[in-house]
Order: structure tokens, then C-alpha cells, then sequence
């Protein structure tokens, strides 16, 4: 949400918009050449501008997520329409992370702002108290190398409620802190020590994702990558899950 939205956008820019947001893995004007001729086929139409008409399959999920038609005008309306979508979608992922992979090996971790009670105080806080500065709001690309520095000297907004409401109890050095994520070093990974690994299993004979996806051009993002043209570590995650997957339930 923190730059898909618009003034007074329409309901179909708005999802515009947040497609573009999601659409991070490969770009449309490469889509054709993403995916294998028998994919294409299966797909049957494409946009005007001859793109896989993926625009569509994000509204058709934004309905079936609302059950009704997406209603998204001001930004106020957007963020919330984009809150309650991560959290009816990408959510799940992480949870399936931090809750069932730490409980199956045994690691006492914890989700506590996901309560149920407090779920539904937060889905109900209006969204100037969660985010400040939305004027200020900046794109972040998730691929741009030492993109936390640069999101922590640009944007200091978000969790205003939660802050506020603990200054009375933390230090301002917690209250006031810069948010700190966390993500793999898995761009070095892959033009380092696992990088034979990563050609094994996704330009292999016997690969699965050849039916489904052009060989070429997951050769060519590799080279890109281990060459240091291009950080692909989010498409070579994304390709290196889908062969998994594929091997194990198809």
C-alpha cells in the first residue's frame, strides 16, 4: 500500500495499481517469454498490449477475498482495502513460517498482535492513527540492494497507535526505533556457495517447471544474477519453491 495508492483512483486503478505493486518477479512485457508455449495456450486471451492478462486474475481475487465489488477511492479507503487483502492472502505465508514451522521443530515463538480480539480493535483504528506522513509515501523496490537503509532514511512512518500507546511503559529508543525486518542473504546465496545447487535443480533434463515455464529464460536469469547484473533472488526463491512443489504433490 505504501505506493499503491491514488487520489480519488477508481476502483479498477486502484487494482491497477497494487497489481503493479505485487508484479514484482517478471515484468509483462517479458511474460511471453516467461512462460513455456503450452502455458500461453492455456491462458487463451491476452491484454491489448499483449501481456499475459494477469490484471484480471488480481481483481477477480480482490472480489472473491471482499465478496463484492473492490471499493477503493480516497487513500484512506485504499490502504484499508490493501490491509484487509494481506491479510485474507499474504498473511497465510507468513504464518505458515512463523507458527507451524517454529511449533513443528520446537521453537517457542509467538504472534501476540494477532490475537482476535485485538485483530478486530486494529481492523476498526482509523488509518491515521496506524500511518503517519502518507503524504510522504515512496516506492520500495524489494529487489534494490541495501533497500533497508534506504527505507529507514526515507519513510518513518507506520504503527503510530502502537508507539503512542507505549511510551509510557518504553524507553524512547524502542518507541522511536526504525523498523527492523529481516531477510535472507539468499543474493548472495545464489551466486555463491548454492548457486551449483540452484542450476541443478532448475535446468535439469528432468526439471518439473519446464512444462510450465521457458528454460531460456530462467537460464538467462541466472546469468544475470550470478553475473551481478540483476538481483533475481526473488524469482530463483519463487522458481526453486515451484520445482519443489511440483515434484512433491504433482
Amino acid at each position: 500500500w505504501r505506493y499503491a495508492t491514488a487520489i480519488g483512483a477508481s476502483p479498477s486503478d486502484y487494482v491497477k495499481n497494487y497489481y503493479r505493486y505485487w508484479k514484482r518477479l517478471v515484468s509483462n512485457r517479458d511474460k511471453l517469454e516467461f512462460f513455456s508455449p503450452q502455458t500461453i495456450e492455456r491462458l487463451k486471451t491476452l491484454d491489448d498490449d499483449g501481456a499475459v492478462p494477469f490484471k484480471d486474475h488480481t481483481l477477480s481475487i480482490f472480489q472473491r477475498v471482499y465478496g463484492r465489488e473492490v471499493e477503493a477511492g480516497s487513500i484512506t479507503e485504499q490502504i484499508n482495502s490493501s490491509l484487509y487483502f494481506e491479510c485474507k492472502t499474504f498473511l497465510h505465508g507468513l504464518l505458515v513460517v512463523e507458527d507451524k514451522l517454529s511449533m513443528a521443530h520446537a521453537l517457542e515463538t509467538r504472534v501476540p498482535f494477532l490475537d482476535n480480539d485485538l485483530v478486530d480493535f486494529a481492523c476498526r483504528v482509523p488509518i491515521s492513527y496506524k500511518v503517519s506522513g502518507m503524504n510522504n509515501l515512496e516506492k520500495i523496490d524489494e529487489n534494490m540492494p541495501k533497500k533497508k537503509r534506504y527505507y529507514h532514511n526515507q519513510i518513518a512512518s507506520g504503527k503510530n497507535i502502537l508507539r503512542k500507546a507505549m511510551e509510557r511503559i518504553l524507553p524512547p529508543e524502542i518507541t522511536r526505533a526504525k523498523k527492523q525486518g529481516f531477510s535472507a542473504p539468499d543474493e548472495s546465496w545464489f551466486r555463491g556457495t548454492c548457486e551449483a545447487y540452484v542450476r541443478r535443480e532448475l535446468l535439469a533434463p528432468n526439471a518439473r517447471l519446464k512444462e510450465y515455464i521457458n528454460q531460456d529464460y530462467v537460464r538467462r536469469a541466472l546469468d544475470e544474477h550470478s553475473s551481478g547484473r540483476v538481483n533475481r533472488r526473488l524469482l530463483i526463491w519463487s522458481l526453486l519453491s515451484f520445482e519443489t512443489w511440483l515434484r512433491r504433490f504433482m
